[in-house]
């Protein structure tokens, strides 16, 4: 990709501290580690995949470990900031900026599922000389800069056009092996079985006869019913099963072909185990759902996450796909988000 890009930047998965690091040379590495070992002392209560590193920028001695918005959007913006200076030992927490972390700044691993997009993204916008020689948003800008830059130079609808083929050509999949280790989550009980918060708060504003997709529904448990489906049946909700693969009997193959009142995802988003699969089952249930309807989705404080997002994150990612999201007022681990208005 072209443009000269500052300092020495690299996307990893919070969960994976080592992954994604061969862009670095040896020299890098070693500061990095450094810094990881300095943040381990001074953060001595919080754990190791709590630090926001999905991006990490090193320049000199100074390394910053930044959190993303999300890697969904084409230019994604830092949402945390820690900044370790390796010879010193000093370590601040800066507050987020919501600067756009810029590709032609950023070291983005062709192993990363993302790449594909973004290099596509890269190669239109070059090509239409909104980033590249002669641009002016070749560096850390704000949102509201870019999108202005956009506007006067392509045009913000037709650019969010472009940029949604694009999401959906490169972006928007889920391979074999992720729906086989996302199937390998499923369970029912504890809060994803009777106490299940998804559930509970449809059974509370729902009304008898809505059409409800229940996305990711699982298998049948024992009793021969899809438990949370049999919930909401019995309050005279009308529901349609979808699991993520073929693994639920239960499941119509043709549930995403129809458009539904409520589309539940109870205990999903946080099992899937990369930013492209999140995409997909975004996609999908932003399509599923009545223009007037509403996607409900749960997302855990700490969840046993495959790519270590945060709620704030994924809230990022579902604005992409609904013009309006919000978090139900619910007493739980983590947010429950109520989406309006597919895109």
């Amino acid at each position: 990709m072209a443009g000269k890009r500052i300092g020495r930047s690299v996307y990893v998965q919070a969960e994976a501290i080592d992954a994604g690091l061969s862009n670095l040379t040896e020299a890098e590495q070693r500061i990095y580690r450094q810094a990881l070992q300095i943040l381990a002392a001074r953060f001595r209560t919080r754990r190791r995949r709590d630090f926001p590193h999905q991006v990490v920028h090193i320049k000199g001695t100074t390394v910053r470990l930044l959190q993303i918005s999300s890697l969904c959007e084409p230019h994604p913006y830092v949402t945390a900031n820690l900044k370790v200076d390796v010879q010193t030992g000093t370590c601040e927490e800066d507050k987020p900026s919501g600067r756009i972390f810029h590709r032609l700044e950023t070291i983005l691993s062709p192993h990363e599922p993302a790449y594909n997009f973004h290099y596509a993204v890269t190669q239109f916008e070059e090509q239409n000389g909104l980033i590249g020689r002669g641009a002016p948003m070749n560096k850390v800008g704000f949102k509201r800069e870019w999108r202005e830059w956009i506007d006067r130079k392509y045009g913000i609808d037709a650019y969010e056009r472009k940029i949604r083929r694009l999401r959906r050509e490169h972006l928007e999949r889920i391979e074999p092996d992720e729906i086989e280790l996302v199937n390998g989550t499923a369970q029912y009980n504890g809060a994803v079985g009777p106490d299940a918060v998804v559930v509970d708060h449809l059974i509370r504003t729902a009304r008898p006869g809505q059409r409800v997709l229940n996305f990711g529904c699982g298998a049948a448990d024992r009793n021969g019913g899809v438990p949370h489906s049999v919930r909401l049946e019995q309050e005279g909700l009308e529901v349609t099963n979808h699991d993520i693969g073929d693994h639920a009997d239960d499941a119509d193959p043709d549930a995403l072909h129809g458009r539904y009142d409520i589309v539940m995802a109870s205990n999903v988003l946080h099992v899937l185990p990369s930013w492209t699969a999140l995409a997909k089952t975004l996609a999908d249930i932003s399509s599923a759902t009545e223009h007037d309807g509403v996607a409900v989705m749960n997302y855990p404080r700490h969840p046993p996450s495959f790519m270590g997002t945060t709620p704030e994150q994924a809230r990022l990612t579902i604005e992409i796909y609904f013009k309006h999201v919000c978090v139900a007022p619910i007493k739980t681990d983590g947010p429950v988000f109520e989406a309006f208005f597919p895109h």
